[in-house]
């Protein structure tokens, strides 16, 4: 499978799992949990693929800058989304209690980053801490250990293995330490069996076009559910 076709099925994952979020107590209970599992499917494989721009891009800071705008960007239609549950009785438009994966996905980077530099400069080993710190403080999606895992998947350079068993780690927390159901493990598995796949060919690339899809489609799904409300 090339990097293009693995995106797809990442943000098909996600599109679905968003869907039941929003649509949640509007569709039938059975429908909930596996469209909720099929979307675990989607941050294991963002995850990989931001650790393979990081060592692919011809300039680290402009990728972090073009993952720090859309992060930006996408705040308010993330608060929309997360908070579209609720239309319209609770509903908010804005809220800084939990930001949107971009920004973990930002800050994973920029730990990897400051590691980097760490080979010329020492002092930036002083800095690699922050970014996990910052994951905590404004709530990122995935918190620390997104973050960790970003790190982990920007800065091994060589052996996919390693990659895919630091993001079974990640799961294997998720399944403990958070909570998670034997049926949201099962789609973040099913991520990891994709990437076993992976034929290290990119395919079509269209990455500002993934970029603008994640602010898109949360601002198209709550505009769905509207029309719906409107019509029942």
């Amino acid at each position: 499978m090339s990097a293009f076709t693995l995106k797809l099925i990442a943000i098909a994952a996600m599109f679905i799992d968003h869907f039941a979020h929003v649509f949640e107590g509007r569709l039938l209970d059975d429908l909930v949990p596996a469209m909720r599992a099929a979307g675990r499917m989607a941050f294991p494989i963002f995850v990989y693929f931001i650790g393979e721009g990081f060592r692919r891009t011809g300039s680290v800071q402009w990728y972090l800058l073009r993952l720090g705008v859309f992060a930006i960007i996408s705040e308010v239609p993330f608060d929309i989304m997360l908070y579209s549950h609720t239309y319209p009785e609770a509903f908010t438009w804005f809220s800084l209690r939990h930001q949107n994966v971009l920004f973990t996905l930002f800050l994973g980077v920029l730990a990897a980053d400051f590691y980097q530099n760490t080979f010329s400069k020492k002092a930036y080993a002083l800095l690699i801490p922050l970014p996990f710190v910052l994951a905590m403080f404004v709530q990122a999606d995935f918190g620390l250990l997104g973050t960790m895992l970003v790190f982990l998947c920007a800065i091994t350079e060589s052996s996919k293995m390693l990659r895919l068993a630091f993001l079974f780690g990640g799961g294997v927390i998720l399944y403990f330490a958070h909570d998670y159901s034997h049926m949201l493990i099962a789609g973040y598995v099913c991520a990891l069996v994709l990437l076993m796949f992976y034929n290290e060919e990119q395919g079509p690339r269209i990455k500002w076009a993934f970029y603008a899809f994640y602010p898109l489609h949360m601002l198209a799904l709550f505009g769905m559910l509207v029309i719906y409300e409107a019509l029942v």
